[in-house]
């Protein structure tokens, strides 16, 4: 055999033997499992941005929050004006009546005085009124009051008689009796005072039991400030 026709067989028997080289069984080959879808990315917004660099994105709005109205608050603070000390000067509407008044906490003590009845009745009538009692507040704390008075009062005054001869005669006499009031307390120390007697009599040594009652009254009128206006401190 000559030189080529060896080299034929040579690569014909590797051939062969490659081919008869047995392949990997089923069982050795494992699936590739599939890669996960990656996740979505946000678009970027599209819009210029100032500079080369991106887009910035806006924050997301922010819903306003509401806030509730403040009251206004008072031109003074509340204070409870039943609670001070002050003094008063006042007048009532009876003919020429003033009045003084000293208002501790809840205690009451007030004085009043007529000039006007005297004067008009050329000195045959007059009276005045001392009171002392106690406060009732009627309102909450504020600018402004009410306050029910309850108190005892005593009227000292005098009348002139006269008898069935043409004689007069002046006769002292002294009321004694109960009664209550209002009255309106602002800050500013505007008052407004309403004083109402309740029951009463009127002693002295030369009045009828039966004109007792009735002297009370009408020294009341005379004297009581039964609506007055005045200042307080």
């Amino acid at each position: 055999m000559s030189g080529a026709g060896r080299w034929v067989a040579l690569w014909a028997c590797l051939a062969s033997l490659a081919w008869a080289q047995p392949g990997p069984s089923p069982a050795a080959v494992q699936p590739v499992p599939d890669a996960p879808p990656a996740p979505l990315q946000p678009i970027p917004d599209a819009s210029p941005a100032s500079g080369d660099g991106p887009a910035e994105v806006p924050p997301p709005a922010v819903a306003p929050v509401a806030v509730p109205p403040t009251e206004k608050a008072p031109l003074f603070p509340p204070v409870n004006i039943a609670d001070q000390i002050h003094f008063g000067v006042h007048a009532g509407v009876n003919i020429g009546l003033i009045a003084l008044d000293l208002h501790v906490r809840r205690s009451y003590t007030f004085f009043a005085g007529n000039m006007g009845v005297p004067l008009v009745t050329n000195g045959e009538l007059g009276a005045t009124a001392l009171g002392s009692g106690y406060s009732f507040p009627l309102s909450p704390p504020d600018e402004s009051m009410w306050v029910l008075d309850v108190f005892g009062v005593a009227n000292p005054g005098w009348r002139t008689t006269y008898d069935q001869f043409g004689g007069y005669s002046k006769q002292a006499f002294v009321g004694l009796g109960v009664g209550i009031g209002f009255r309106l307390l602002h800050w500013s120390g505007f008052t407004l005072g309403i004083k109402v007697p309740i029951f009463g009599a009127a002693i002295n040594g030369g009045t009828r039991s039966s004109d007792w009652v009735g002297i009370f009254y009408l020294a009341n009128v005379i004297a009581l400030p039964i609506v007055s206006f005045g200042y307080h401190w």
